[in-house]
């Protein structure tokens, strides 16, 4: 609920502080006082933006606060979502300096124009007669059907499930999207994975393979090298074994006379067998070493296998090949693993998807059965405001698939006189007929659920006498549950205010200021028989205002 309004420097407004309270209050004035002037400061705190224009002294700031009682709305989570401080009084507040540099706060903590236009939507609807979008928009023709149906924990069930649908329904795109690719590529990945297996890697040392390929390259070499060092030492010619023999021959009798001598004869012994063992073990490996010409070719090809794969893969050495054989090998499992995870997501989706349908389901019916009342209801009301053959039908219209609100199109059709074809309200309703099929539906609303303050500026220009009352009840009706403002010229709508607050222009030397008032007793009499008679003010008119606000 709007508590207090204060304005500093807003146009012709140099000071003004309004207080409000519950039920009805109607603004009057005369014209050009700045009853709209107070509606466009209003503005500024709801998030509208403004420049220098504004400014009543160009010198200074202009600054508009508003203060809310909103213990009785569920803002908290909006506050927590925001980082604001959640308060039951709250506090928005506007600046603009002579820059036109604008800043806007909520409980003192500075926000931006986003945050106060969503909050400015819970707390303030203004209505006028140029101001109808709302009501042409299918969203919000939905929910006044969802009003009128209570659907309101329906709706928050439904929102929930929306949600869980369209989150999965991303995920499962993304991963299918991926897996796409991942498929496309598979084959490639597949072939890489093969080649490296078939290259039997595991445990292979290229050195140990060049080496054993250098010595088979090499075997004639080897083997005549080896032959010659046998030869040499147990050979005809130059035999070093057979000298070694003889040399142990002729050391070993002189031992009786020279014990001396035995560690020689020791180690001479020592070399002859040594020899003798050097000489067989030579002799062996010459024998065993031979060409293999396909051996040979064998270790070339495996060698010729290894290092292409290595300089394919840009990688140093068979071990790194191994651990790309790997990562190929995990990856091609990740992907099966992928289709089955996807396979339980598609599940999880198409079940998701039927929940979603069930609720919209649920959520249509109700609107079916509420659309005849509200049809019935609207139609009576506004014959009770100056239009009794004026008609307006619900029409609900299945969308390709549910929506945010469900899975209908909601669609308003009007007639305004008898006989006329009903049609979309945006080609056949005028700005008047638009401001009271608004104040109908929302006194229906109103019945049902909590609205923000609902300020009506001038919705009633074109009607009068008993249109113009039956207005004022209906307004007046509202107040009883919701805090209503109505700016009027209307004596019957002023008559029903609770409230009256007076818009009026002072003039002190060269400036014009604008000033509010509230009146009360005979003030409030002048002023009903003043918007009846004009600025003659008769006795007449004051009994007429008498007896209208003795009716109200």
């Amino acid at each position: 609920m709007l508590r207090q309004l204060l304005i500093h420097n807003y146009a012709i407004i140099q000071d003004l502080d309004v207080a409000f309270g519950p039920g009805l209050t109607v603004i009057t004035g005369e014209t050009g006082a700045g009853k709209s002037i107070l509606l466009g400061a209003l503005g500024l705190v709801l998030g509208k933006r403004a420049d220098t224009r504004v400014l009543f002294d160009l010198t200074k700031k202009c600054v508009v606060e508003a203060r809310f009682d909103i213990s009785a709305y569920d803002l908290q989570a909006f506050f927590a979502e925001n980082d604001l401080d959640h308060e039951a009084e709250t506090v928005i507040r506007r600046e603009i300096n002579a820059s036109g540099k604008s800043r806007a706060f909520i409980n003192d903590t500075p926000v931006n124009l986003g945050v106060l236009d969503a909050l400015a939507a819970r707390l303030i609807n203004i209505h006028s007669q140029h101001e109808t979008l709302d009501l042409n928009s299918s969203r919000f023709q939905t929910s006044v059907l969802d009003s009128l149906a209570g659907n309101d924990e329906k709706l928050k069930t439904y929102a929930a499930a929306y949600s869980q649908w369209q989150t999965l329904r991303s995920t499962y795109a993304t991963r299918c999207a991926e897996r796409d690719r991942a498929l496309a590529e598979r084959d490639y990945l597949q072939f890489q994975f093969d080649e490296l297996a078939a290259a039997r890697l595991d445990g292979l040392d290229e050195s140990a393979l060049e080496a054993e390929l250098s010595a088979l390259q090499h075997a004639e070499e080897t083997k005549r090298g080896l032959a010659e060092a046998t030869e040499c030492l147990q050979g005809d010619q130059g035999a070093v074994l057979a000298g070694l023999r003889q040399a142990s021959n002729a050391l070993r009798p002189l031992l009786r006379w020279r014990e001396d001598l035995q560690p020689l004869m020791d180690r001479l012994e020592s070399l002859r067998i040594e020899g003798a063992d050097l000489a067989a073990e030579l002799e062996q490996a010459g024998q065993s070493t031979a060409w293999d010409p396909g051996k040979i070719a064998g270790l070339e090809e495996r060698l010729d296998e290894v290092n292409r794969l290595l300089h394919k893969h840009r990688l140093p050495k068979a071990a790194d090949l191994v651990a790309l054989r790997d990562q190929l090998d995990n990856r091609l499992l990740d992907q099966d693993r992928e289709g089955d995870a996807l396979e339980q997501m598609a599940e999880s989706l198409r079940l998701a998807g039927q929940k979603v349908s069930t609720l919209a389901g649920e959520l249509s019916t109700r609107r079916q059965k509420t659309s005849p009342g509200l049809e019935k209801s609207v139609s009576k009301l506004l014959g009770e405001v100056g239009m009794p053959d004026a008609r307006l039908s619900v029409e609900l219209k299945p969308l390709p698939e549910p929506g945010p609100s469900g899975q209908d199109q909601v669609q308003f059709l009007f007639a305004s006189n008898k006989g006329s074809r009903l049609e979309d309200l945006r080609q056949v309703a005028s700005g008047g007929e638009l401001s009271r099929l608004m104040l109908s539906i929302k006194s229906l609303v109103a019945a049902k659920k909590a609205l923000p303050t609902l300020i009506f500026d001038e919705i009633d220009s074109g009607v009068s006498g008993e249109t113009g009352r039956r207005i004022g009840v209906i307004m007046e009706e509202m107040a009883g549950n919701h805090q209503i403002v109505a700016i009027t010229h209307l004596p019957q709508i002023a008559a029903c205010g609770k409230r009256h607050l007076f818009v009026y222009k002072e003039t002190k030397g060269k400036q014009t200021h604008t000033r509010l008032r509230e009146l009360v007793a005979e003030e409030r009499v002048e002023a009903i028989a003043h918007m009846i008679s004009g600025e003659v003010l008769s006795e007449a008119a004051k009994a007429n205002a008498r007896e209208l606000l003795s009716i109200t």
